[in-house]
């Protein structure tokens, strides 16, 4: 990445995600905590549980743009109704809790591609990462022999838990500063519908400015 210096304090690394409700976040985390105590994976307990929607890398001021784009995407986005059930793995690296009905992140997903990916793009080497399989990560930067044994554990493990995504949020950071992700912004998902409209995202997070460590 190419960046002129006078312009390194304007640029920030953007993390745009839906986070679990406090029951199914305190599972998870206990899950995460639990995967270390097995393999000494540092990652588990590094990232906190959440759902990656999108991460890129762009200056400030383009940020009020991207979030007029945002609002209106979450303007037309239904509440989701997000089913968590066992755990699966991308390669060797990355073992995860699975989302059983993946549908819904897929047109959130289309809705971001079609309406805000040029906005969210630096240059055309620096592409933003936008997701296309929904999940929560319980350990990811895993070594062979720690995937083998986690896995030959949990290959087995059953998870299962729901929770309402009524909104997403996004984060951001200096890219030179590789400090905790702050809240820029917390955005309803405004067209309603979901079955069951009981849980509650965890208030603490809707403050803006409140620092978090996250990690995709």
């Amino acid at each position: 990445m190419t960046i002129l210096k006078n312009n390194l304090t304007e640029l920030y690394e953007y993390l745009l995600l839906i986070n679990p409700d406090s029951i199914v976040w305190q599972k998870v985390m206990a899950e995460k905590k639990y995967f270390f105590s097995l393999c000494q994976a540092e990652m588990a307990l590094y990232g906190k549980p959440h759902i990656t929607l999108a991460n890129f890398v762009q200056y400030r001021m383009t940020e009020e743009s991207i979030l007029k784009k945002l609002r209106e995407i979450g303007s037309q986005q239904h509440c989701i109704d997000v089913i968590l059930q066992d755990y699966d793995h991308f390669g060797t690296h990355t073992i995860f809790v699975a989302i059983r009905d993946k549908f819904p992140f897929q047109k959130l997903y289309r809705m971001l591609r079609g309406n805000v990916y040029n906005l969210m793009k630096f240059n055309a080497n620096d592409k933003p990462f936008i997701g296309n399989n929904p999940h929560l990560t319980i350990s990811r930067r895993l070594e062979q022999w720690q995937f083998e044994k986690s896995w030959e554990e949990y290959r087995h493990k059953k998870f299962s838990e729901t929770f309402i995504a009524k909104g997403m949020y996004l984060l951001r950071r200096p890219v030179m500063e590789k400090t905790k992700y702050e809240v820029v912004e917390y955005i309803d998902f405004s067209g309603i519908s979901a079955i069951g409209l009981t849980n509650d995202l965890d208030g603490k997070l809707k403050t803006v400015g409140t620092q978090l460590s996250f990690f995709s």
